[in-house]
């Protein structure tokens, strides 16, 4: 609970279990309360809307509802430091890294499997994403990786997903030709990241299937080895050679075995952070394995030998090839924390998880991905690994 640092606010504050003149102070994870004779930490983590209403500001959270009024001249000095410490939080959550390259503020829409919503938002343009950060828990990442589409709208855009959701921004203002121009400028980066990526793992490609396996995998993206092998069979040869290189690789065979070897899908997550190799951020190979027989598929990450490693079951629904786009988006959405997707529900509400619980309330694949974990089975042994995963998939 890090003090900002920046004011003192004195407010009347009505709540459940508090009704007085209080202070308040905005942290990097919430606004602590303290009166005389109580007191109380609104924690960013369970906030489900803040709202200005007329000389009020009303915090609402999953099990309170904080009524702030009395804040003089200091009204919008306080809705400001407290939006600006939210929007951090909740970028951080989405592990929303860098600076924007631009910022604007107006009206959004969107249209996801089983949600809609639409409102006021700050939205905002990064290398890998486009941040929604509406005052509430309907913040959204949508990821530069899988947008297949961009058309005019007022004073704005609309962009489109490779799952069919749709996500408008529109009353710009006069930011509203900036914000489309870096939307646009940041897919074309993405896209020559993308192809860059491919060069280095087969240089012997041409511009054709080149293009095509980079539209394929963008940095982190999971393609299936039969739709690559193709398009460029040198290009899904080095990939297996890469794979061949990492401890992954018996695992990778086994699984092999299991599945239909062209339906597994392959990605490569460039520097990741927090997997060192001489010091550095290093590239993660990691696979989704879709059983022949069952509605289950394996999940695999080739990471360090030092690395404590399982391999992560999930029942897939019945859709193979949907359920590897959903696990696509989820690691994009967490930068491959791969902790988020396995951590039990009681230990995700613990306290030190609270930017993860806010990761899974505002990323519906997320959500749905860790509902649909089956077990782990651990690297013990390669006899004991295979006997496990073996039980799932065949």
């Amino acid at each position: 609970m890090a003090d900002t640092g920046k004011l003192n606010y004195q407010a009347t504050v009505a709540s459940s279990g508090l009704n007085d003149q209080a202070k308040l102070t905005v942290t990097d994870d919430g606004v602590n309360v303290a009166a005389l004779f109580g007191s109380a930490f609104v924690d960013f983590t369970d906030v489900v809307a803040i709202e200005r209403q007329g000389p009020a500001v009303v915090i609402t959270t999953a099990a309170d509802r904080f009524v702030i009024n009395g804040l003089g001249n200091l009204l919008d000095g306080f809705c400001i430091e407290l939006r600006d410490a939210f929007n951090a939080r909740v970028r951080a959550a989405l592990a929303v890294k860098g600076d924007a390259a631009v910022a604007a503020e107006g009206d959004f829409t969107y249209a996801e499997a089983g949600f809609q919503a639409s409102g006021q938002a700050i939205v905002e343009v990064y290398d890998d994403c486009v941040c929604l950060l509406p005052q509430d828990d309907r913040a959204r990442r949508i990821p530069l990786a899988f947008m297949t589409g961009l058309q005019p709208a007022p004073f704005g855009c609309t962009v489109t997903l490779d799952d069919g959701s749709e996500y408008s921004f529109t009353r710009l203002g006069t930011k509203a030709d900036a914000f489309v121009a870096g939307v646009k400028a940041k897919l074309q980066a993405l896209r020559e990241h993308a192809i860059d990526a491919a060069r280095q793992v087969d240089g012997s490609l041409a511009a054709g299937p080149l293009a095509a396996v980079a539209a394929l995998m963008p940095n982190g993206v999971a393609a299936p080895m039969g739709r690559l092998a193709a398009i460029a069979p040198s290009y899904a040869a080095a990939v297996e050679a890469a794979i061949g290189a990492t401890r992954a690789v018996d695992t990778y065979n086994v699984l092999k075995g299991m599945c239909e070897p062209g339906a597994i899908f392959v990605g490569m997550k460039k520097g990741l952070a927090g997997e060192q190799q001489d010091g550095a951020d290093k590239d993660v190979l990691w696979f989704v394995a879709p059983s022949a027989t069952k509605p289950m598929a394996a999940v695999e990450f080739a990471v360090d030998d030092d690395t404590a490693a399982a391999t992560f079951v999930y029942n897939t629904g019945g859709d193979a090839d949907l359920f590897c786009r959903s696990v696509n988006r989820a690691m994009e959405a967490i930068n491959f924390r791969r902790e988020v997707i396995a951590l039990p529900d009681d230990q995700l509400r613990a306290a030190e998880h609270g930017a993860y619980q806010m990761a899974v309330r505002r990323t519906p694949a997320l959500r749905w991905l860790r509902g649909q974990l089956a077990g782990r089975v651990i690297h013990a042994s390669m006899d004991s690994w295979t006997s496990g995963i073996q039980g799932y998939l065949v």
